[in-house]
């Protein structure tokens, strides 16, 4: 599992600008209004498994939970600890500005597949300072099926297309 980055420079490539990202991202934290929603919220509300089962279901709830935080005017979503099974041929996307995804310590793993090709998150859809953080990444390295394909060489944790001043941090990636 690799991450990947397909994020054209910003329109100020002198340095000006990359040296405000990090204050930017300070304001952002201080001007937040957070979503912490428990376990139960997220099964009920969104239909998101914290158990590592249901990632069809899984991986759709978190869009949802994504755009129904920014709608509400949340910039920041904590989720519950655990491990989210995200669905091979879908993804979890950040595509909305200003805002934070914070995985507290969760795992978002990948369902294993025979595909030579997935993507875990993305951040993009022409955005601005949109984060995920604090969390890991874990691939189906150990699990995967080359029966149908010889390779998984395209198995990606996370990918930038299309977000300036927009990060993944504070993660770890697996398998």
């Amino acid at each position: 599992m690799v991450a990947c980055a397909w994020t054209p420079w910003p329109k100020n490539t002198t340095g000006e600008r990359w040296s405000h990202i990090h204050k930017e991202k300070e304001d952002l934290i201080q001007k937040e209004k957070t979503y912490s929603p428990t376990k139960d919220e997220l099964l009920s509300k969104f239909n998101i498994y914290s158990d590592n089962t249901n990632p069809v279901k899984t991986t759709k709830g978190l869009n949802d939970l994504i755009q129904y935080a920014s709608k509400n005017g949340y910039r920041k979503v904590v989720l519950p600890y655990g491990i989210y099974a995200i669905d091979e041929n879908n993804t979890v996307k950040v595509n909305v500005s200003n805002f934070i995804l914070d995985l507290n310590g969760s795992t978002f793993k990948i369902n294993p597949n025979s595909n030579s090709s997935y993507l875990t998150c993305e951040l993009s859809g022409n955005i601005e300072n949109s984060h995920v953080v604090n969390g890991i990444f874990m691939g189906d390295l150990n699990q995967h099926d080359y029966s149908i394909s010889s390779s998984s060489e395209f198995g990606n944790a996370f990918c930038i297309k299309g977000a300036d001043y927009s990060s993944f941090e504070n993660l770890t990636v697996e398998n």
